[in-house]
């Protein structure tokens, strides 16, 4: 023991180098948002806009707020930090099987796959504490170790759209320009967690017209874990993910990005929902029993309404829909009349084994709507799924031997389609990490909670395969990427033809000095599409290859405890066959002030934007308030800053502010359709405020 405290101490003094940054609660702040930040833009090229992270990182904040005792620690929380390569993972939970108790996080540095950048991203959401005396729980207890929290968010557009400016409400917008978010929670220790979220967009009714109860959306939660043989119980809204998500899996999980080699899965199984995403979640009761060791049963059941669709059959004995919704917008009229016009039952379950590092888990699942589901009949769409009730079984399994790491699963749905994914990851020496990953989804496979790492959104008919990159050649210097070839069999949405495509990505990453780190991204994407407004002989549109390179330069520099910059300029070309090329291009500067003993921060950022169109735009994360992630899409020509606010006026209360501005060069109006704008500037402005008791 005195061996490792002696180590401890040294390994101390060398990663600090003199500053006690880390050890105030600002600094953990700074390296939570910065590492969230790199994992949240790694995602979002791939993303739809609008895309929620909430429930993606909902994790890291939770063990930011509740770090998470090694000392106390099970490998599925291990899990959740999920920045951690599959290899640490296992190599972290081996050292605390040998060597608990943990005396210092520095301790870490003997493990061989941990360095400096590894322990410096883990010590925000990890605690070295003793273990607290296991006892029954008492009424004293529960409320003693509990806990409260009240949000409060507002957010709107200062200047009035067309929407509510129309002057017949069946073709505006039926409510106010104000958003309004509600959220309460509360948690005892990691064992119980209850609460209700509520959400208005703008322009959606409040309190009158189609929405006369309130908010648009309510979701309410009550989940207790590792209470004896009941490891997970869900009543309420909650998510569940299992295996490599070819079955199931609700909320989002983590793809292709700069990460190179982090494509493997690692499902939590139940968990709460307390994101406002109106379709990605569970309404029901689900359960986790662990009957045995190393065996997990979970069974669920959920039922909840949907926005669709309708379709053109009269007869009501057998309605019809032509498509789900996901939107979630419901400010017009129309948008009104598609709201929860169909039921979803959704029930089914997992069984899951565990060995030291090897599992293996089954999966089925039943789903029915309460009407036919019939797409139209555009030739593409021949394979669509069509009916009420689908049902899906799959297969998962996970295995790491050594330094090599196998996963994959294997599915098959109801109305005749098959899908299998397959990968390994291996780090053949300390500095190198590659992975190699194979996925097919056939033409009629169909599942529709399927998060697979795919190029389709419907994952099926597509052949693809992976490969990633890690390497540390030097200190301070890391690459990684991949390379990603996929094939399209059949007609696919604006593609008239079978077509194939790429994806490559490669990152160089450097940190010359410990306050300064940067790096440069380049991104190839060629993906064919239908040659707009242009038909051959037959009356078919022809199909063009279209590809669009990116390059990135960012720079991040600490320059003293309180002050960071952050800076970043990106290139991007748009390139098809039959028009020239598009080209665009955003330089911003970030100034972010962080007080060390008051709880008061300010971030600020002035950019320059120009590009020409919509195919060249460009998107940077921008800091907000605390659970809300924000990307605006920049196009044509401008500038945009913003400037964001976190204070703590009182003891257990934290407030937030961000007011930005894009104003845009030769135009007289900004945004189309109800969203128009008149004048060529858009001010966005969000208060939260946060209560704990």
């Amino acid at each position: 023991m005195t061996r490792r405290l002696v180590i401890g101490i040294g390994l101390l003094a060398w990663l600090r180098g003199g500053t006690v940054l880390y050890a105030q609660k600002t600094g953990n702040a700074a390296e939570r948002d910065l590492l969230i930040e790199k994992l949240v833009e790694s995602l979002a090229e791939n993303m739809e806009e609008g895309t929620d992270y909430t429930t993606l990182f909902q994790d890291l904040i939770d063990y930011h707020e509740h770090p998470l005792n090694l000392n106390d620690a099970r490998r599925e929380d291990l899990d959740k930090l999920r920045f951690l390569t599959e290899f640490q993972l296992a190599d972290l939970w081996h050292y605390l099987e040998k060597h608990r108790p943990v005396y210092s996080i520095f301790e870490l540095a003997l493990i061989k796959s941990f360095d400096e950048e590894s322990i410096r991203s883990l010590m925000p959401f990890v605690a070295i504490r003793e273990i607290t005396e296991r006892r029954r729980v008492t009424p004293r207890d529960f409320f003693r170790r509990s806990g409260n929290e009240l949000f409060l968010r507002y957010g709107q557009t200062l200047q009035r759209a067309k929407g509510y400016r129309e002057p017949d409400p069946e073709k505006g917008y039926l409510g106010s320009p104000q958003a309004f978010y509600l959220r309460y929670r509360f948690r005892y220790r990691d064992k119980v967690s209850a609460g209700f979220t509520a959400d208005k967009d703008a322009g959606e009714p409040f309190f009158r017209g189609a929405q006369k109860h309130g908010f648009d959306f309510y979701s309410a939660h009550l989940f207790v874990r590792n209470i004896s043989v009941v490891k997970q119980l869900a009543l309420g809204d909650f998510k569940a993910q299992f295996g490599q998500g070819l079955v199931f899996w609700t909320g989002l999980a983590f793809g292709k990005s700069a990460f190179g080699t982090r494509i493997r899965r690692d499902a939590g199984g139940l968990a709460p929902y307390t994101s406002v995403n109106e379709n990605q979640f569970l309404r029901g009761a689900g359960i986790t029993l662990n009957p045995l060791r190393g065996l997990d049963v979970t069974l669920f059941g959920s039922y909840k309404m949907l926005d669709a669709h309708a379709g053109d059959s009269l007869d009501t004995t057998d309605p019809e829909i032509t498509s789900l919704l996901v939107s979630g917008l419901h400010r017009t009229a129309k948008e009104n009349e598609k709201r929860r016009t169909v039921g979803e039952l959704v029930s089914g379950g997992h069984a899951g084994y565990r060995y030291k590092n090897f599992r293996l888990g089954i999966t089925a699942v039943y789903t029915r709507f309460g009407a036919r589901l019939n797409p139209a009949g555009d030739l593409y769409r021949l394979y669509a799924f069509r009916g009420r009730e689908l049902g899906n079984v799959g297969m998962d399994y996970a295995w790491v031997f050594r330094r090599f790491s196998f996963f994959g699963e294997g599915a098959w749905s109801s109305n005749g389609g098959w899908a299998a994914v397959n990968g390994i990851q291996a780090e053949p020496v300390t500095f190198l990490t590659f992975s190699l990953f194979h996925r097919y989804f056939s033409e009629r496979y169909r599942a529709f909670y399927a998060s697979a790492i795919s190029e389709s959104a419907t994952r099926s008919g597509e052949h693809g395969v992976y490969f990633g990159l890690d390497c540390k050649p030097a200190a301070g210097v890391t690459v990684s990427g991949y390379v990603d070839v996929f094939t399209f069999p059949w007609l696919r949405y604006q593609a008239n033809r079978p077509t194939e495509g790429y994806d490559v990505l490669v990152q160089s990453a450097f940190r010359p000095a410990r306050r300064l780190d940067f790096y440069v991204r380049y991104r190839q994407r060629m993906k064919p599409a239908n040659v707009p407004g242009s038909l051959s002989e037959a009356g078919i549109k022809p199909v063009e290859d279209r590809g669009t390179g990116r390059l990135r330069f960012h720079l991040n520099w600490e320059v003293s405890a309180r002050w960071r910059l952050q800076s970043r300029a990106e290139w991007v070309r748009y390139k098809r066959e039959t028009a020239r090329s598009g080209h665009g291009y955003l330089v911003y500067a970030d100034l972010v002030y962080s007080a060390l003993k008051k709880p008061f921060s300010v971030n600020g950022r002035f950019e320059v934007f120009h590009t020409e169109g919509f195919d060249t735009r460009l998107y940077a994360y921008e800091s907000d308030v605390l659970y809300y992630y924000a990307f605006v899409p920049l196009y044509d020509k401008g500038v945009r800053y913003y400037l964001s606010v976190r204070y703590a006026p009182v003891r257990r209360v934290d407030v937030w502010l961000k007011l930005a501005n894009t104003s845009f060069i030769g135009k007289t109006s900004v945004g189309s359709g109800l969203a128009e704008i008149r004048g060529p500037d858009k001010t966005d402005i969000r208060v939260q405020a946060r209560v704990k008791f």
